[in-house]
């Protein structure tokens, strides 16, 4: 995906063409020029696009969706909705959805390709437009209006007016068309990014669509660099009710799209041939429950298998399966977990994305503030170790004895009878052998950095997957304490009971409690509990589709990592203390500055080493878990594509026109040795090899898409020139679909051509030829310069168009003719026999019908003319038709004739 602040960029740039081309045709219309049929069509969508851009609620309505224009005190974008910037993420933050849950990224690949893995010629990713902007007015029937009242819904109390259809439209629209803006930057821009992630060794492609926007951060939105100037959050949406609105919206457009679920089943379940064979006696089963077929070649996990089925058919059916010997456990041994779509899950990818990736991310330098984090932490967990060790050399109390006075403000006291005891015996050894020669110090030593070790870890792993009752800042969607087999909710259980015991006996019997026999039982079992629970219990397998508890697996090793150096410390400390006299001559027993000086020094080392120098807490945590790293403020891949310049009138930077590296795109031929087809439906190349292990599915299909693109024959495409044809081709779109939402039901199919539901991350090259290239209709072959005879790309079309409209000049037919096409109007021949058809209209007394009004219906086509003062005119057939037609007349000049007179 090219990144945020590029989509944002697109956006912007939209709003500015779309200001041009209303700029440019009011100039005619001031200027006593009339305007073609194109013209009056294209300046009415443009005006009322630009208003959907700057929406502003009603002030006759109420219980609208508030009003959110970006505040941006350097003026880029400003004024422009935060419903359109929160559009403009929209293809991409169901990536930052449950971002701790297996396979999370299921929605946002099927919005890119079409589904989880198969990249789709045709993956709907317009279609979810056209969903969505028929779902507006359902939207409206069932969102919330009444805040004060959570559950009220106004379609139970009868429909919704259609004004207030029309009000709730507004912020909905403004969102849809910065959705738009992000797909045409994907479409256009990411052939590029293709190209040069794909002539790179292990180029990384997050990376440098980040280096595309720490560029476009500093050349277009006047920023020293990407962590610098207002807070890039300000552009988009924040939590709210408005959010609540576009989160249905979304949700509704998603599910009619592309369903709930994944198209793919997401682990490496056996297929169903596989299945018969293994296990002959489904044969049978199927017969009888033919759908249950269905279900294992789109399997899920075993306990939504049978959803949907009768309550007696899904007792007879696991029935059934229980007689078949090992198919019930293999159909357990495959969880294939993935979270379902729903409002919630968008709700958190959106939050995720503005709150953390953007706003942490982008508008700071969090990579610093995140070891700081840890450093901070990593040194008091071993001054805790340290006092840990020390409070055994002085003082003994259980943790009862500690608690109660805090808990009742020192009101109450309660002594156990053994702790005096307990704590002169510490003394008296501590007083007798110091620490080197000590065993029971050095396992004390052992146990309290371990256990140090795990707390400075554990609060950040609640904060993060949350507690019973709460899910935590990104626990949204991970297993919870019964979503596991049998086996691992016994071994948790177990694990409770064996915590919750060894604190009962420290607080009943502290005497064994503390004997170094039970603390050494007690350091070896705890050490297996969590060394199973994090490397084997709470494993992932992305093969079976098993969860697990992948963040706790890093921070277990983690804690091995910070453990020794804990030890080490307080092996220093009190090696030093040993030798050391309290003021009766006896060893040094309180913590003293030195103490706390010295027991700083292997922490200060392991924060060096690990945090700072091996950047392992970034790697383990950020990396491993999630999957990325903070955003950096480098721009040395992308400067020689996009260099910016300050512009000495305003002193703003700009992007060169005509400079920077040109470079071909990365396509894909059109064949069928290139292009494969499942269904009838085309996807792109990837890797078919049934023996490549499930882990490595991605980066083989990767690699197999590298191979079998190719680079465009053009070499010399401009980063720029990309730029301005997104953003040309985000207003096509824009316009269309705001055509699409106002024309009759019978007219929809035509107005939507424009949307072709392109696959996001790949292009093939008629795709591409299509939008950017004129192509001759006989040959196939790119044009460069166009002729007249040749069919000219979209956005070339579009540019040329509104360059002369400004420049007072009539455009060729063909580009006229592509820009009919879009906007439903009817496409006409440029000459031929066929070029028209002459018609004479006449009134009943034989006198010419002049400056009559009519429309030509040819199949789904119509075209609208006007009789001259002769009752003539000719009327330009659909390309795609035949002269066959209906005539209907729309208005004429009526006389009234009276005794032979009028």
């Amino acid at each position: 995906m090219p990144g945020y602040l590029t989509h944002a960029m697109i956006l912007i740039e939209t709003e500015k063409w779309l200001g041009d081309v209303e700029e440019s045709l009011k100039g005619r219309v001031s200027a006593g020029q009339g305007l073609s049929e194109l013209e009056r069509k294209v300046l009415d969508l443009a005006e009322k696009t630009r208003k959907y851009l700057r929406y502003e609620p009603s002030p006759t309505i109420s219980d609208l969706p508030p009003a959110a224009p970006a505040v941006i005190d350097n003026g880029i974008g400003n004024g422009i909705s935060q419903y359109a910037f929160a559009g403009s993420i929209g293809p991409d933050f169901p990536a930052a959805s449950n971002i701790l849950v297996l396979n999370q990224r299921w929605a946002y690949d099927t919005l890119h390709k079409g589904s989880p893995r198969r990249a789709w010629e045709k993956a709907g990713t317009t279609e979810f437009i056209t969903k969505a902007i028929d779902s507006i007015a359902y939207v409206v029937g069932t969102v919330n209006l009444d805040r004060d009242q959570k559950f009220y819904r106004i379609g139970t109390a009868g429909e919704p007016s259609a004004s207030l259809v029309s009000e709730f439209k507004k912020p909905m629209m403004s969102y849809i068309i910065g959705h738009l803006s992000a797909i045409a930057t994907h479409v256009i821009v990411h052939p590029f990014v293709n190209y040069w992630v794909w002539k790179e060794d292990n180029a990384d492609h997050r990376l440098f669509e980040i280096e595309i926007d720490a560029q476009v951060a500093k050349g277009y939105f006047q920023r020293e660099d990407l962590h610098s100037g207002q807070n890039l959050e300000d552009y988009f949406l924040d939590d709210g009710y408005g959010i609540d609105v576009l989160m249905e919206l979304y949700f509704r457009a998603f599910r009619d799209t592309y369903g709930t679920r994944p198209s793919e089943t997401m682990c490496a379940f056996p297929s169903f041939d596989e299945l018969k064979t293994r296990f002959p006696a489904l044969e049978d089963i199927i017969k009888t429950y033919p759908e249950l077929a269905n279900r294992l070649n789109l399997y899920h996990g075993y306990d939504t298998l049978l959803d949907n089925f009768t309550a007696l058919d899904k007792h007879l059916l696991e029935h059934r399966i229980d007689e078949v010997d090992g198919l019930k456990g293999l159909l357990k041994d495959y969880p294939c977990k993935s979270p379902t779509l729903n409002k919630d899950f968008l709700y958190d990818g959106y939050k995720n994305t503005t709150n953390w990736a953007i706003d942490s991310g982008y508008d700071y330098a969090p990579r610093i503030w995140f070891r700081l984090f840890w450093s901070a932490a990593i040194l008091a967990g071993g001054i805790l170790a340290v006092k840990a060790v020390q409070s055994t050399t002085d003082d003994f109390s259980t943790l009862t004895e500690t608690i109660i006075p805090i808990i009742t403000f020192t009101l109450a006291e309660f002594e156990h009878p053994d702790s005096q005891e307990v704590k002169q015996e510490k003394i008296a050894i501590w007083e007798e052998k110091g620490f080197l020669e000590n065993p029971e110090m050095w396992l004390l030593a052992l146990d309290k950095s371990y256990s140090r070790s795990g707390h400075i870890f554990l609060p950040f792993s609640k904060l993060m997957t949350g507690i019973p009752l709460w899910d935590g800042i990104f626990g949204q969607g991970t297993d919870g304490f019964f979503d596991v087999s049998g086996g691992k909710i016994a071994f948790n259980l177990t694990n409770i009971g064996y915590i919750i015991g060894t604190i009962t006996l420290g607080e009943i019997a502290p005497k064994v409690a503390e004997h170094w026999l039970t603390r050494l039982l007690s350091l070896i079992a705890g050490s297996l509990f969590d060394f199973f629970g994090a490397i084997f219990i709470g494993a992932r397998s992305e093969e079976h589709g098993v969860e697990g508890k992948v963040l706790d697996r890093e921070l277990y090793i983690l804690r091995l990592m910070i453990f020794p150096f804990y030890f080490l410390s307080c092996a220093l400390v009190f090696s030093l203390k040993a030798e050391r006299e309290n003021d009766d001559g006896t060893r040094e027993t309180g913590f003293s500055g030195w103490d706390l000086l010295c027991g700083l020094i292997f922490p200060g080392i392991a924060i060096g080493w690990l945090v700072w120098g091996q950047k392992v807490f970034d790697s383990r945590i950020l990396n491993n878990v999630i999957s990325i790293g903070w955003p950096d403020t480098s721009t040395s891949s992308i400067s020689e594509f996009l260099p910016f310049s300050a512009d000495p009138a305003t002193g703003r930077n700009t992007f060169k026109e005509n400079e920077g590296t040109e470079f071909p795109v990365r396509l894909f031929p059109n064949t069928d040795d290139i292009m494969k087809s499942l269904n009838g439906r085309r996807y792109y190349p990837q890797d078919e090899d049934e023996t490549t292990a499930w882990i490595d599915r991605a980066k083989k299909d990767e690699e197999a898409r590298k191979q079998k693109s190719q680079e465009s024959a053009k070499r010399d495409y401009k980063l720029k020139q990309l730029f301005d044809r997104a953003a040309c081709f985000s207003a096509l779109l824009a316009m269309a679909a705001v055509n699409y939402d106002e024309v009759e039901r019978g007219d929809k199919e035509r107005a939507k051509r424009i949307f072709q539901d392109w696959n996001l991350d790949y292009r093939t090259i008629p795709e591409w030829n299509d939008l950017m290239e004129s192509v001759d209709l006989t040959t196939g072959a790119v044009v460069a310069p166009r002729t007249g005879d040749a069919k000219p790309g979209l956005l070339e079309a579009a540019s040329t168009w509104l360059k002369d409209i400004k420049d007072g000049t009539t455009s060729d037919p063909e580009v006229i003719d592509r820009l009919k096409e879009i906007f439903g109007l009817a496409s006409t021949t440029a000459g031929g026999p066929n070029a028209g058809i002459g018609i004479l209209l006449r009134y009943e007394d034989n006198s010419p019908m002049a400056d009559a009004e009519f429309e030509a219906v040819f199949g789904d086509q119509r075209v609208r003319g006007r009789t001259d003062g002769t009752g003539t005119a000719t009327i330009n057939i659909p390309v795609e038709n035949a002269d066959t037609f209906r005539l209907f007349l729309l208005s004429y000049p009526e006389r009234l004739i009276a005794g032979g007179g009028e």
